[in-house]
């Protein structure tokens, strides 16, 4: 009789372990932390807080979005979402996007439509963007300025901002404004090579651009054990610009090095 009533339990057992999870139970599965990649104060267990995402650009927020179907295996289309998430550990794709989405709890879903709420205010505040706001945004350039082709002192901007990602050009560092006329705007921006390659753009107030000036060639700022060519120069307040290059070449020739040194001036009018 005590042996039928301990099958009896057991049976019992075994039975409600084999029956489906109610949205509930599914909900109380994720015990521990689950921080965001994109913001750590962001944990994809809990429900989000229009208050908390009032915090992030638009750039944030599309990935906090994601994470929540990455989260899952999902695969996407888009190459940009791949690469962020691949570079995450937990990130494991499932070559199975319904049975992805089918893992998605009720949390996951508030949190999917609160982000996508946020992201719609953003659009439509970001199509009522102006150009004459990145003007202003930019940071005025204090003239005299010098310069070495080796190192420039870049602004401490927040390039997820909307302002910016809508109006910099591609591929550019800020350095800053250097002038704004009612007619027009002149911009310096640097662009990341073996060297920081600094360009002088010109735009009308209606973001048409003018033209540009290179302050100098890849050529003129190279070193290595032979060869060395440094340009430096001075931004002056009447937008003229006074360059130097000093090319120094070296050569071992039985055992005595030597080197030759000279020195190439030139100027640039920038208004």
């Amino acid at each position: 009789m005590r042996i039928l009533f301990y099958i009896s339990i057991l049976f019992l057992t075994v039975s409600c372990s084999n029956q489906p999870k109610t949205e509930t139970e599914q909900e109380t599965t994720y015990t521990k932390q689950f921080l965001s990649s994109v913001d750590s104060s962001f944990d994809l267990n809990d429900k989000y807080e229009m208050v908390e995402l009032e915090k992030l650009s638009s750039k944030k927020l599309k990935l906090l979005r994601n994470e929540i179907f990455a989260r899952y295996g999902y695969i996407f289309e888009s190459r940009d979402l791949t690469q962020h998430f691949s570079k995450q550990g937990w990130y494991s794709p499932i070559n199975n996007n319904t049975l992805a989405l089918s893992k998605l709890t009720a949390t996951d879903s508030a949190n999917i439509q609160l982000v996508k709420k946020r992201e719609h205010y953003l659009e439509q505040l970001y199509k009522a963007i102006t150009y004459q706001d990145y003007i202003d945004l930019v940071p005025q350039i204090k003239l005299p300025l010098e310069f070495n082709c080796r190192s420039w002192t870049i602004p401490n901007l927040e390039y997820d901002n909307d302002t910016i990602v809508k109006f910099k050009p591609e591929g550019a560092a800020i350095i800053g404004k250097l002038y704004v006329t009612d007619s027009e705007v002149a911009f310096i921006y640097g662009y990341p090579a073996d060297i920081f390659y600094p360009i002088i753009k010109y735009y009308t107030i209606e973001n048409i651009e003018l033209g540009e000036i290179r302050l100098f060639k890849l050529s003129e700022c190279i070193k290595n054990r032979e060869y060395s060519v440094n340009t430096t120069g001075t931004i002056t307040t009447d937008f003229t610009v006074n360059l130097e290059t000093k090319t120094i070449k070296c050569m071992d020739k039985e055992g005595t090095k030597t080197c030759d040194t000279t020195m190439v001036s030139k100027t640039l009018y920038l208004r």
